[in-house]
């Protein structure tokens, strides 16, 4: 039986690269397009192909397509707190890279094309969580460059014969997320920690966050392989439990044994609440997320220890 070859731009980052692994335990033929900008070559197994290039270079694109039944589209520059600050950016990787991308799969005749984005594009709602009806406004650059990504898609992919779906992922933890100021609450809770520096509390800390484990996140990237509901939709991936950004910070602390916060002024580009209804993606993906924020956090802590 011949293998299935899939494709899986940003497979050197932290989603990606869990995603790969997953993939190749499954016996996908993968190959990854990434250009190291914030991915690690030490996360891909010598199992992949790996292509070192960018998505904003469309020959690059086309090298990587060559072949491919299935794009797992991964790659973007991921901020939402600074891309008011790295607006051109945003543009050319998140938009310009997926178009780039999507032509380049229409060339080369991929039959599906899954796009990883992100809860960042729907309108701010008070205490409920969202659904994939709900409307989409979102409060920062990088969501606006994910729902036009989501829009092109959408309308193009099936004119060029691809079968498109949209995930809105919410916040994903687990190992090897790179740490930056800007993504990743938990990474960068840990990481100051360790380093002895002060974590920012953004307002009061009260604001509700839904953190879903990255295995649970790559397992519904499996699900819509062979998922025929999925295609032409938009579905929620988020655990469906939500935490204070209060209780993350003092549940590490506690674990840790050690760390200092202080509160800062609220960040007005981010969502005070945020809880993924997931119904959608259980009835249409048969997904349902395993692992919890309590039982996975202290092998994150112990990843980020390591390094």
């Amino acid at each position: 039986m011949k293998k299935i070859n899939v494709l899986v731009t940003g497979g050197a980052g932290f989603i990606g690269s869990h995603l790969c692994e997953k993939l190749l335990e499954k016996n996908y033929s993968v190959t990854v397009i990434d250009n190291l900008s914030i991915g690690k070559k030490k996360n891909i197994s010598k199992k992949v192909k790996f292509i070192k290039k960018d998505i904003l270079n469309y020959k690059s694109c086309d090298l990587a397509c060559r072949n491919i039944d299935i794009v797992f589209h991964l790659a973007a520059k991921v901020s939402i707190r600074n891309s008011v600050n790295t607006l051109d950016e945003d543009i050319r990787n998140n938009i310009n890279g997926t178009i780039n991308i999507l032509n380049a799969s229409a060339k080369n005749k991929v039959k599906k094309f899954i796009f990883a984005s992100s809860m960042a594009v729907y309108k701010k709602k008070n205490n409920k969580p969202f659904f994939e009806t709900d409307m989409t406004e979102p409060l920062s650059p990088y969501g606006v460059s994910k729902l036009a990504a989501e829009k092109y898609i959408m309308l193009m992919a099936p004119k060029m014969n691809i079968k498109p779906v949209i995930l809105r992922l919410f916040n994903t933890f687990g190992t090897r997320q790179t740490m930056t100021p800007y993504v990743g609450v938990i990474t960068i809770f840990v990481n100051n920690i360790l380093n002895r520096k002060t974590c920012k509390i953004y307002g009061t800390g009260k604001q509700k966050r839904d953190f879903i484990y990255v295995g649970d996140v790559t397992d519904a990237f499996l699900l819509t392989i062979k998922s025929n509901k999925s295609v032409g939709q938009i579905l929620n991936v988020g655990s469906g439990k939500i935490y204070s950004v209060n209780k993350i910070y003092n549940t590490i602390k506690k674990l840790m044994k050690k760390g200092k916060s202080t509160h800062v002024k609220i960040d007005k580009t981010e969502l005070n609440y945020v809880a993924a209804n997931i119904d959608k993606a259980k009835k249409v993906l048969g997904f349902k997320p395993i692992h919890s924020f309590e039982k996975k956090i202290s092998e994150v802590i112990a990843d980020i220890s390591k390094r």
